[in-house]
């Protein structure tokens, strides 16, 4: 899966309108690969590594703009490097493009949320930004958290008081992609169609209905 499911946590149901762990920490599980032992991968991984993993054993080349990193197929070392783990939740409005008609509905996202006040964190932009052991949940609207993986995986102590150089720190770090995310609330028209393949592929996923 692509997103976990909150089930009361932090007082979320579903998977929108939160960065928690609930909703970003999902197992990945590969299954049927020939040749391949039982293993499991210590280091934290990301979807950008699916793409990679798949074109790699399919004993494809890996282009060279390719962001994400194939997994290993047999047990041994961590891989190789650290990196910071990046998610996002935008709360701008969907923008349809009008060659789609009345083909494509955006989700309802203000009933679910009509019993919500501001102390459930659950309007406007979020990311989450994580450098193990910490994760930092950045808020567009609210005041920024911090947690420490090491023990509190429930996030439920926020330690932001505690570390205001970390707060800083990974405000600065995360600024970049809170822009390139479009978190910042305003609508934004797209730059471009989405190509007849995205369309299908939308379609396919039941995000288009004819």
């Amino acid at each position: 899966s692509d997103h976990g499911e909150f089930f009361g946590e932090g007082e979320l149901m579903g998977h929108e309108f939160g960065m928690y762990h609930g909703g970003l920490h999902v197992p990945l599980i590969v299954h049927g690969l020939p040749g391949t032992q039982p293993g499991i991968v210590d280091s934290p991984v990301s979807l950008l590594d699916v793409t990679a993993s798949v074109l790699a054993w399919a004993g494809l080349e890996l282009p060279a703009e390719l962001v994400g990193r194939p997994l290993p197929t047999a047990p041994g070392p961590a891989l190789e490097g650290s990196r910071a783990l990046r998610a996002a939740y935008s709360d701008s409005v969907t923008v349809i493009p009008e060659v789609w008609g009345d083909s494509l509905v955006p989700l309802d996202r203000e009933s679910p949320r009509e019993a919500c006040g501001p102390e459930h964190k659950v309007f406007g932009g979020m990311a989450s930004l994580i450098e193990y052991p910490y994760k930092f949940n950045w808020f567009e609207h609210y005041a920024a958290e911090l947690y420490d993986l090491r023990w509190d995986t429930d996030e439920e102590s926020d330690l932001a008081a505690h570390h205001p150089e970390l707060i800083a720190r990974f405000t600065r770090d995360l600024a970049e992609f809170v822009g390139a995310a479009g978190l910042d609330g305003r609508e934004r028209q797209p730059e471009e169609l989405p190509s007849r393949e995205a369309t299908e592929a939308l379609r396919a996923l039941g995000y288009i209905d004819e």
